[in-house]
């Protein structure tokens, strides 16, 4: 054509679009178009999306965004697509809010987009919001919403959407199609609904004509073999069209591997041979099935087959999700060499925390296509039927949580204030009792102040300061960006008390370690309160201050976006503090990009070097780097460095340079060896390190990164070397080649070598250098060592080659003086390898006295006996007969022990308040604390204390392992403790124990028997106890518990309960997890339990749909909870003793607790979420019957509130008693004026409290939730004037006209009121991340500086009298926060 205009431009591009292989021609086109308009941008970008190229439309949208194209509603669509193909959520709500911005009218098309794409992106909940809020909906938009509730989210919320479609038939026409039954069929699946599945395959054909495609019969075998039914799948699929039957086949054989049914498997397999024989795949899933039943010999024949046929297997793939972006893997394409070095460092990091390899051998990029294949992954493990409970997140651990503390992390000033009026130790001197706090954890020594009343002043007095931000952190929390900005707030507030002026005008503050998250909003007053701390004369003298900064994501998942901006973030902290960086002495950083760097994970920009050239006045002595990315890591000019620490690096070998470092005489280097990186000698790398004393290298169970040479070379940098430490050295790289150290340093005095025996392979992985055997020569002339003292060995078995070495060691050490020899450290891997493989042996270490003398004679043999030979068994074995520790704790030995003077009734006292592992630290005090344990009358067990620590993830068969080993471990503290002291004159009998516990047999009944003998026998220790609590765990943790699991748990507990009645019978606290109880199950244990007063039940029930009936007229019950629990009513008949009741979330019709009789009923909690079905009620009609009320809090968790408000006339007689009330969690869009209905219903209420939600996204509502709305309220006739209220406390503040307003009006009723206090707004990421991407969006602010807070006291107070106190602290805290 002559002339080519936009629409010829147009119209053949979307002729090349429409074909996988024309996309290019049509980008060529695109590209040299000179003028483009709104249509051509969109054919490119649907033309993307339909060739299955989100990644390049997602490109096109950037582009057009850039250059300022305003891109219509179908270039929204194709955008949105193209991040439901990718998987990217945060992608994905940028599109939509840039909609939001252009578009005012709500569009089908990409309305039903947005459903897809927050669908398969497993945002379940917001697809919900966005088809709810639609007026119309088509088949499509159906399917997609049904698909996301059945395939990514809960799938009975698929199966009622889907009846509520055809539910609507007569009136819409809306007919189900093939999409809809493969949603309906994945849930049927998911939830093992044999039985509806049947029924609905069936409805396909004889209701709907629908024939039945390769996905619905897949469907269908998937929930045949989900049940076990395997046979029947093979039916099932047998009976399917020819051409489908392959893809079929195959698919059920990875769920023949599952679950390990080899003999169906080798006859699929067989039979997808002869339907496909020329498919190479086929032998290869063969291969696989015979690996996974042993039967290695018909492995090797496959394998014979495939190789005589010269077959080549395709390419394995993977997609792997990583920060919600789906990538995918393929072998042999050509950015694999960008990948694997990525995988470089991350593998190298993880290599320390994770040392055991997983028993089921899966690539990571993938070379078998049968293992990358995800027929052949596990499926995930069948969920509970769903039920309208909102669940919380699951946690990391696999283990069951350990209960909730009942002290919450307060602020010091809460902690400390406790009056006791059996105060032992007041007549200590100040100076002892600041010593013992300095000597204790902060948080403990601040729950000590019950010890004295006088410690409460003594927190400002300490010269050495310790706060971590772990002591603060709420740990019951699951949002953890919540509870991080809830710990920096009570961390900030704690750091202004200690730091704050005293009346002691000889404090000074010696010491200061100070560990903190880099939060935005507490960074800066951190900053500021150092600065101005260290200027002052209580700090001015300060010798050492140390700061350890973590990063707020765990640093093995930090961004390179993310490192950035905490990079930015420390050096802001930097330049706002510059005298207390003067002053600082240490220095720990986690994961920053920054120009300088010096701890964990840190780096300045990919393949950066890190160059150290300091001032003669640096004082510089120790530099540690683990896991940092730099290439290489050069030490210019340190003059006063001492240390080097160097683990994990990612360059070439050596990575550390030294120059000039006069004072260097302690080196440790720790790292894998990849195969990038080359052996290197010694000599070179320190030749300018002569002053060197210790040198420790860690191999990590891999290849040998140094090489042997000769001792002349050695000398001029070993002259001065006296300590070596050779660790982790594998059993194929051998051991003789370690003496060439000893040969070069004739003046080192202990050598030191651990040796590693894993049979399970560590966790090596594909570009480790791998380990092999070091080529050594000894020197000519045999060298005679005249200073080596001590040889010691870790890891030692009784193989020849070791006693060989050994010997050898002695032949050379002439003035060897001792040899200690330490058994190898456990590995449950490399156990399980030994247990389920009979014909490995494993090698032995000496364990009684017989078979050590025999090794000694072995070793000394033509030898001096003058050698000390020392062999010990493993601190492992040692812990497992004594798991309390008291052996240990005999041994310790202490020079400056200034409580010894102390007689046995205070330091018993002191033992008691203190944690269990905490009370074992402190015999640091006084040697006689080591036999005042089983002293103590108060005692506290958890089993949180005992549970083996793992530095790899534990597998779920490993999670059974670790609870039976902590419970053995507490079996046997129990009855350490509970045993009566055989030297003690008298009987010290339990006054209060508390236990927490897992339900796990066997040793269950044996706590039972410990606590019957106690509580029973008139010798017992606990005859006459007064407080007894059980806290009962079970093994599975509750929300991964299934109705199996309830019930199994249940009874099990009932057993317990029938097997010890006199245990049940003093009880007195009870706390329970993850229970089904039968019907007559609670009433029974109330009638038992007569002491009985707290209860506390968590994801209990009776059953589907059960009611919970409380009549217990002799109970002493006090105190009710209840969490996350499926009742669909309580009952509380008649409970006379009962004071509180706590509610957390329930499923059942409003209001989910009905009172009788509970005449001492005076404090109520209810915190939950509102569903469509649940209706607002009114609090006269609920609490009718509960006229003692002195205490209301009502928790509505930023959703629509469930309360009605009504005259103040009806609330009179049940509010009369009233003195607080806690209003929480209240969306902006229910409004706020409708609160003073209680108000004007509570004449004599002091303390009104109001929590507000600002959240301008909420990601984390569900699915059946009530829409918010503003809650309708018209104040009464008659003004009424509120004469006692003398506290209004406001958390969330913001300066908006509606809040101000609200204030005055509470000022205008309340004509009492004395104080105000108004708190900023919790730190929220997800709304501070949607604000950042969107300019338009306005922030409400809050005043931070005087100026406006007295500019805000003047708008609320104006009219008003000026004696009212109003404090803003810009800290999100409350008294509600406690």
């Amino acid at each position: 054509m002559p002339f080519r205009d936009v629409a010829s431009y147009n119209t053949m591009m979307t002729a090349y679009a429409g074909a996988v292989d024309g996309i290019d021609a049509a980008r060529h086109l695109f590209d040299g178009m000179l003028l483009r308009n709104v249509v051509s941008w969109n054919i490119m970008i649907n033309g993307y999306v339909k060739v299955k190229r989100p990644e390049q439309a997602l490109e096109v949208v950037r582009w057009m965004a850039e250059i300022g194209v305003r891109g219509t509603a179908v270039a929204m669509v194709g955008a949105a697509t193209a991040c439901a193909r990718l998987g990217r959520l945060g992608a994905g709500k940028e599109v939509h809010c840039a909609f939001l911005r252009r578009f005012e009218e709500r569009n089908l098309l990409f309305s039903t987009a947005l459903v897809d794409m927050y669908g398969k992106c497993r945002n379940v909940d917001a697809a919900r919001k966005v088809f709810d809020r639609l007026s119309f909906r088509n088949v499509v938009c159906w399917n997609a919403m049904i698909i996301g509730h059945c395939v990514y989210g809960e799938p009975g919320d698929g199966i009622r959407l889907f009846h509520d479609m055809i539910g609507q038939d007569d009136q819409h026409g809306l007919l189900p199609d093939e999409v809809t039954f493969i949603g309906v069929l994945c849930a049927c699946t998911r939830l093992a609904l044999l039985d509806d599945g049947k029924a609905y395959f069936e409805q396909m054909s004889t209701m709907y004509n629908i024939k039945p495609t390769f996905a619905h019969y897949w469907c269908m075998a998937n929930l045949y073999a989900s049940v076990g039914l395997l046979e029947e799948a093979e039916g099932l699929l047998t009976s399917m069209p020819e051409e489908l039957k392959a893809h079929a086949l195959g698919g059920l054989l990875g769920l023949c591997r599952f679950r390990g049914e080899w003999e169906l498997g080798e006859r699929i397999v067989l039979r997808l041979i002869e339907l496909e024989p020329s498919n190479s795949v086929h032998y290869a899933l063969l291969c696989n099935v015979y690996a996974s039943a042993g039967r290695w010999e018909d492995v090797h024949r496959v394998k014979a087959i495939i190789k005589e046929r010269d077959e080549k297997l395709s390419p394995g793939h993977r997609l792997v999700n990583l920060n919600e972006i789906l990538h995918q893997f393929r072998e042999r394409q050509p950015e694999n060499q960008e990948i694997y070095g990525i995988l470089d460092g991350l593998v190298s990091r993880l290599k320390l925390t994770s040392r055991r390899r997983s028993s089921s051998s899966i690539v990571i990029a993938g070379h078998l296509l049968a293992l990358s294949s995800p027929l052949f992954l596990p499926r995930p493990p069948i969920p509970k039927c769903p039920c309208a409970t909102p669940r919380r997140a699951p946690s990391q651990s696999t283990l069951p949580p350990p209960p909730p503390s009942s002290s919450s992390h307060q602020v010091i000033d809460e902690l400390v204030s406790n009056d006791d009026d059996d105060d032992r130790l007041s007549t200590l001197p100040d100076e002892i009792l600041i010593d013992i706090l300095q000597r204790l954890p902060l948080r403990t020594s601040a729950q000590t102040t019950i010890l004295a009343r006088r410690w409460t002043h003594l927190f400002p007095s300490m010269t050495h300061l310790k706060i971590d931000i772990n002591e603060f952190v709420p740990h019951i929390l699951t949002r953890h960006n919540v509870a991080r900005s809830m710990a920096m707030s009570w961390y900030t507030q704690a750091l202004r008390t200690l730091l704050a002026p005293t009346i002691d005008p000889d404090r000074t503050i010696r010491t200061m370690h100070l560990r903190f998250y880099p939060t935005d909003s507490y960074l800066l007053s951190i900053a500021r309160m150092v600065d101005d701390a260290v200027q002052s004369a209580s700090a001015s003298k300060i010798e050492v201050l140390d700061f350890a900064i973590l990063n707020e994501v765990s640093e093995v998942h930090c961004t390179e976006k993310q490192m950035s901006r905490y990079g930015r973030r420390f050096m802001s902290f930097f330049q706002a503090c510059p005298n207390g960086f003067r002053c600082l002495t240490s220095l720990s950083l986690w994961a920053l990009s920054c120009s300088t760097s010096f701890y964990g994970l840190c780096n300045s920009g990919r393949n950066s070097v890190l160059k150290i050239d300091a001032s003669p006045c640096s004082q510089l002595r120790t530099l540690r780097m683990i896991f940092c990315s730099y290439i290489k890591v050069e030490l210019v000019h340190v003059p006063k460095l001492e240390s080097v620490d160097c683990d994990t690096w990612v360059g070439v070998n050596p990575p550390v340079y030294f120059g000039c470092v006069p004072l260097l005489d302690k080196i440790r280097f720790s790292s894998t060896c990849l195969k990038m990186q080359q052996p290197f000698v010694l000599s070179s790398w320190l030749s300018t390190v002569p002053t060197l004393t210790s040198l420790h290298l860690d191999f990590q169970y891999e290849m040998v990164w140094i090489m042997p040479e000769e001792p002349k070379k050695l000398f001029p940098i070993f002259r001065n070397l006296k300590d070596v430490y050779l660790y982790n050295i594998s059993n194929d790289s051998g051991l003789d080649w370690t003496l060439f150290v000893l040969e070069g340093a004739p003046s080192l005095k202990s050598f030191h070598v651990k040796i590693s025996h894993h049979i399970c392979g560590g966790d090596g992985f594909e570009h480790n250098a791998g380990s092999s055997n070091v080529v050594w020569e000894a020197s000519s002339d045999i060298i005679k060592h005249k200073n080596l003292r001590l040889l010691d060995i870790i890891g030692f078995d009784t193989e020849e080659n070791l006693i060989k070495y050994i010997r050898l060691a002695i032949q050379r050490a002439i003035a060897l003086q001792r040899i200690h020899l330490h058994e190898k450290e456990p590995c449950e891997d490399c156990d399980d390898i030994y247990l389920n493989t009979p014909s490995l042996s494993r090698t032995r270490f000496p364990n009684n006295e017989q078979e050590k003398d025999l090794l000694r004679e072995q070793l000394l043999q033509g030898f001096s006996s003058s050698i000390e030979i020392i062999i010990e068994c493993s601190l492992e074995a040692n812990r497992r007969t004594d798991p309390v520790g008291i052996a240990s704790w005999r041994q310790c030995q202490v020079v400056d022990d200034r409580l010894s003077a102390f007689p046995d009734e205070i330091l018993i006292d002191i033992l008691q308040r203190l944690q269990l592992p905490t009370a074992a630290r402190t015999t640091t005090l006084a040697r006689r604390w080591t036999h005042l344990l089983q002293s103590m009358n108060h005692l506290e067990i958890d089993v949180a204390d005992f549970i083996p620590r793992r530095s790899a993830p534990s597998l779920k068969r490993n999670t059974m392992t670790r609870v039976k080993v902590a419970m053995s471990r507490y079996t046997q503290a129990m009855r350490t403790l509970l045993a009566p002291r055989a030297e003690s004159p008298q009987l010290i009998i339990i006054r209060t124990l508390h236990l927490c516990f897992y339900l796990t047999d066997p040793y269950l009944h044996s706590v039972g028997r410990m606590l019957e003998d106690a509580v029973q026998s008139a010798g017992g220790r606990a005859s006459k106890i007064e407080v007894l609590s059980f806290s009962i765990l079970t093994e599975v943790p509750e929300l991964l518990c299934t109705e199996k699991h309830l019930a199994r748990y249940g009874r099990r507990f009932m057993s317990f309960f029938q097997a010890y009645p006199n245990a049940f019978r003093r009880l007195t606290s009870l706390s329970l997890w993850a229970l089904r109880f039968g019907d007559s199950d609670i009433p029974n244990l109330l009638a038992s339990c007569l002491q009985l007063q707290h209860l506390t039940l968590q994801d209990c029930d009776n059953g589907k749909r059960s009611v919970l009936r409380i009549d217990a007229p002799n109970s002493q019950l006090s105190t009710l909870t209840m969490a996350f629990c499926s009742y669909i009513k309580v009952e509380l008949i008649n409970a006379p003793k009962l004071k509180c009741v706590d509610c957390d979330t329930w499923v059942g019709a409003n209001p989910p607790v009905c009172f009788g009789c509970v005449p001492m009923l005076d404090r109520i909690r209810f915190s939950s979420t509102c569903h469509k079905m649940q209706l607002p009620f009114k609090l006269s009609d609920w609490l009718s019957t509960v006229p003692t009320l002195t205490s209301l809090h009502l928790d509505f968790q930023d959703e629509m509130v469930w309360i009605l408000p009504e005259e103040p006339k009806k609330l009179f007689p049940i509010f009369r008693k009233l003195r607080n009330v806690y209003l929480c969690s209240i969306s902006l869009d229910c409004g706020l004026d409708w609160t003073l209905f209680v108000l004007e219903g509570a004449p004599f209420l002091e303390r009104f409290h109001v929590k507000i939600s600002i959240h301008i996204y909420d990601e984390n509502g569900f699915k059946n939730r009530a829409d918010r709305s503003n809650v309708v309220w018209e104040a009464s006739s008659e003004s009424i004037k509120h004469k006692n209220l003398r506290l209004l406390d406001i958390n969330g503040f913001e300066t908006t006209e509606n809040l101000i307003k609200y204030i005055r009006l509470v000022i205008q009723r309340a004509v009492g009121i004395q104080r105000i206090h108004l708190h900023d707004k919790e730190p929220c990421e997800d709304c501070d991340d949607i604000y950042l991407n969107t300019p338009s969006l306005s922030r409400t602010r809050f005043p931070n500086n005087e100026a406006e807070k007295d500019l805000l006291r003047q708008q609320l107070l104006q009219g008003f009298s000026s004696s009212i106190e109003i404090t803003i602290d810009s800290s999100a805290t409350s008294v509600m926060a406690s």
